[in-house]
């Protein structure tokens, strides 16, 4: 009965005894099923879509709808980063109105990496083809991993040469110990099972990369201020002058502690912001 088109979900809950309320929303689209569709894919595995290879399973369920007569040709892939393709399968399935498939492939037979689920519905007489895709990455355990050498080179900015060649050189077996006793020397509250070091380094490295790459040739950990963020931590305040067609972009972050006017100017029109007078900790 919901009408087709945009529209905002909105979830209220209220403490009747305090009267303190909380609210949620979410904008959906909502558009009308076709002859022969598929109505969702769903990833069953874990929710952040990625999986390990030694231990988990890639399992994904399609709710199929037909209101045509006869049966319905199913056909799915997944795509390896865009290239090779893996379990290729065509299928009929029953002259049904609403039916689901779950596909369940052990995650030990897919390379690392990044991966497409594509899937295709049509009904078996002709008609319009229905296609969906969801992505998801498969990953080996991490001291196995390429996500490994990834990170210790990302540890550049807390790490002195002979600390990242012993960590880049690490046999395999060797990995785990060199890794754990690195971050136990950065703990600041060790004994907690917590290190909260080398959460937040590595959260500031993640969001380096989300923000800072857009534009960039480099990868948002190595920029100037993918730098500055990773060693400094967020600005207290910020002004952003990237829109405006008069001038070349730049933005001014200050650290008020440090009494820090760091300004990162675009001097190429690129993308990449350079730092024009960095402090004493970052270079």
């Amino acid at each position: 009965e919901v009408p087709e088109g945009k529209i905002e979900v909105i979830l209220r809950v209220s403490d009747r005894n305090s009267n303190r309320v909380w609210t949620r929303s979410a904008e959906l689209n909502i558009s009308k099923l076709k002859p022969t569709d598929i109505g969702s894919i769903r990833w069953l595995s874990d929710p952040s879509r990625e999986v390990i290879t030694e231990n988990d399973t890639v399992r994904i369920s399609l709710n199929i709808f037909s209101f045509e007569k006869g049966e319905t040709r199913l056909k799915f892939h997944f795509r390896y980063q865009d290239k090779k393709i893996y379990f290729e399968k065509d299928t009929i399935l029953p002259d049904k109105k609403n039916q689901s498939v779950e596909i369940i492939i052990p995650a030990d037979r897919f390379e690392e990496g990044s991966y497409d689920f594509v899937a295709q519905v049509q009904n078996v007489i002709g008609g319009e083809v229905t296609k969906d895709i969801i992505s998801f990455k498969v990953w080996k355990p991490f001291f196995k991993s390429k996500r490994y050498f990834e990170r210790v080179r990302q540890m550049a900015y807390i790490t002195s040469s002979r600390e990242e060649r012993q960590l880049l050189n690490a046999k395999v077996e060797e990995r785990e110990k060199i890794w754990n006793e690195f971050w136990e020397s950065k703990d600041p509250t060790p004994g907690d099972n917590v290190n909260e070091f080398m959460i937040e380094y590595f959260r500031r490295v993640d969001y380096a990369n989300k923000y800072f790459s857009r534009g960039s040739f480099y990868e948002g950990w190595k920029t100037d201020r993918g730098k500055v963020y990773i060693v400094l931590g967020p600005p207290d305040y910020v002004i952003d002058e990237s829109f405006d067609i008069r001038q070349n972009p730049y933005q001014i972050w200050y650290y008020y502690d440090k009494g820090y006017e760091l300004i990162f100017y675009q001097r190429y029109l690129t993308g990449d912001y350079e730092l024009q007078n960095p402090p004493p900790e970052v270079w």
